[in-house]
């Protein structure tokens, strides 16, 4: 039997959907962000080539990369949640049985 009230977890449930929602809208944006920093990553590339040593387009794309970097932090960070919500999820399960 489980100590944690029937209330609670009827209250904590909805919460832990309303997170895992989030989560996924969190992860298709950033799946756009990424898309749209490779896009502008190719076409400063593209500009490099043509003028290659130009210190501004040098900037840029060290704050793509710096961007992408981020975003690689803040994927982490979302995986870390979604294994939290995964394993709230399975404890709810078990005091549920």
């Amino acid at each position: 039997m489980s100590t944690i009230p029937n209330d609670f977890i009827n209250f904590l449930v909805p919460v832990i959907q309303e997170f895992d929602g989030t989560v996924e809208q969190v992860r298709h944006r950033q799946l756009a962000l990424g898309n749209c920093l490779t896009a502008i990553n190719e076409e400063l590339a593209t500009l490099y080539k043509q003028c290659p040593g130009d210190r501004e387009i040098e900037e840029y794309i060290k704050r793509i990369h710096a961007l992408r970097q981020r975003m690689i932090e803040a994927s982490i960070h979302v995986k870390i949640i979604e294994d939290r919500i995964g394993k709230m999820e399975q404890s709810i399960a078990k005091t549920r049985t």
